[in-house]
């Protein structure tokens, strides 16, 4: 009996996974296209946000996590690759773009100097790495 039972539940988990894989990459690129990020990097955006979010789950981090604290904290983090600060800085436009009257979102930048400070740097930079933001 106990061996039908962990057959049962190995099942299930495989099951779950297979679904995981099939079902997620369409849910993932709905958000991105709510979000009016374009497809390739929109989808790649939303791919970096869920994984951030796997990662604080696993450390048994705060709950409510979301999008917009995503992209501030990508910008915030001296150890953030040039890449993901860039996918912070397109989440942020993109939500700024469906509402700008955003109050919460624009306090959110207006209190935090790291964020424009870095955007600012990005923008100036004649860095290679930062070649895609200043083509942004």
């Amino acid at each position: 009996m106990f061996y039908i039972a962990v057959a049962c539940q190995g099942g299930c988990y495989i099951l779950a996974c297979i679904m995981n894989w099939v079902v997620s990459p369409f849910f993932r690129a709905s958000l991105a296209k709510q979000c009016h990020l374009r497809y390739k990097i929109g989808v790649e955006s939303i791919n970096a946000f869920y994984i951030e979010i796997y990662q604080k789950h696993r450390k048994r981090a705060q709950n409510g996590f979301t999008l917009i604290a995503f992209a501030i904290e990508c910008l915030e983090s001296a150890s953030t690759s040039p890449h993901k600060k860039s996918l912070g800085i397109l989440i942020l436009n993109s939500i700024l773009g469906q509402n700008p009257d955003n109050q919460e979102l624009i306090s959110i930048i207006n209190t935090s100097t790291n964020p424009l400070n870095i955007l600012i740097k990005m923008v100036g930079s004649k860095n290679p790495q930062y070649t895609h933001m200043r083509l942004l």
